[in-house]
């Protein structure tokens, strides 16, 4: 039975961990039979508009298009802060879905839910109730969602990574390739240019090594709000040289960005569960990360967001005996976990 899906959440481009697990849900629904519509629920500037897609201009051009679908299954991520808008919209898409999914990505709902009034914590819970499914990225959100009353056999926890190697076919970017080639040891940090990714502490920590490692290079993967002070930044302590801002990567280059890195870094303030360091221990690459959020085995924590505790943590990787990188088999688990239950809802 082919199915008509509708995800709504932040769709690629730019590639994020959201935007990447909705692209994976949709390639593999379509993998499977089944016809995939996007929607954007953020702002995308118009030249990363994609045919097909929709870019609803305001919330009533939004619940205007769900009306007007006839899919089967609304499916709505979520991430960052649940505010009041977001809740509002996550109304909106359970009263016009026939059936309805949510999946809360946001490594900071944990503790955000637990300090918020009984009047948003009902408030909250009241709209989760109306999906017919809410998916969590991580056991501590999964946790948070059922202390909501959440019933147990309408809750998942589904990581929402999906493992694939670099597409040979893709080339990097000559300015990013020639970066590459003129630094080791590579740092790479996929994320954006906010405070929540420590940007300036990377930079800061950079600093410290470069006397033991002179060609030390840091690639900062994505955009933010901080880019101008970024930039300002590595001017005033002239690291311009050893840090290279490549905006916005697709996936595929993200990919073979973090293959080639010696260390990948997620040094946030708070996490789901990262696509991102996922992807890196496939690739073979070594992780170093702030204890937040669901980490899988093998990453190499650093106890608080420092400067100091970031240079320390790249040393003590760096000084680790190598391994050699191999192509792994692809694992999209994760993600067919999430289409059957689609298939099981509209089943039921």
């Amino acid at each position: 039975m082919s199915l008509r899906i509708v995800e709504l959440g932040p769709i690629p481009p730019p590639e994020g961990g959201v935007s990447r697990h909705i692209a994976s849900l949709s390639d593999v629904s379509t993998a499977r039979g089944h016809f995939c519509t996007l929607i954007s629920t953020t702002r995308v500037a118009p030249e990363d508009r994609r045919e097909g897609n929709f870019y609803p201009r305001s919330p009533v051009e939004l619940v205007s298009i769900l009306r007007e679908s006839d899919a089967e299954i609304f499916h709505l991520h979520v991430g960052g802060e649940i505010s009041l808008r977001v809740l509002a919209l996550a109304l909106a898409v359970a009263k016009t879905a026939k059936h309805s999914v949510l999946t809360m990505h946001s490594g900071g709902f944990p503790e955000a839910i637990s300090q918020a009034s009984i009047f948003r914590r009902k408030f909250t819970a009241s709209i989760l109730k109306k999906f017919d499914r809410v998916i969590a990225v991580t056991d501590e959100i999964a946790n948070a969602i059922r202390e909501l009353g959440i019933r147990t056999d309408a809750l998942e926890t589904i990581p929402p990574y999906a493992l694939c190697p670099p597409d040979p076919n893709v080339r990097i970017e000559k300015d990013l390739e020639d970066f590459i080639a003129a630094h080791s040891p590579l740092i790479v940090a996929i994320g954006s240019l906010e405070t929540e990714y420590a940007p300036l502490e990377q930079i800061a920590a950079l600093k410290s090594l470069i006397e033991e490692f002179p060609k030390l290079g840091l690639v900062i993967a994505g955009e933010g709000e901080m880019r101008e002070t970024v930039v300002k930044t590595l001017a005033e302590v002239r690291l311009n040289e050893h840090v290279h801002l490549p905006g916005n990567l697709d996936h595929d280059r993200c990919l073979h960005l973090l293959a080639k890195a010696d260390v990948a870094l997620r040094t946030t303030r708070f996490d789901g569960d990262a696509i991102s360091v996922r992807e890196s221990l496939f690739l073979g690459t070594p992780v170093l990360a702030t204890r937040v959020g669901t980490r899988p085995d093998c990453v190499h924590f650093i106890e608080e967001l420092s400067p100091t505790a970031i240079a320390n943590g790249i040393q003590a990787v760096l000084a680790l005996p190598r391994k050699e990188k191999g192509i792994s088999q692809a694992d999209l688990s994760q993600i067919k976990r999430v289409v059957e239950i689609y298939e099981r809802v509209i089943g039921s």
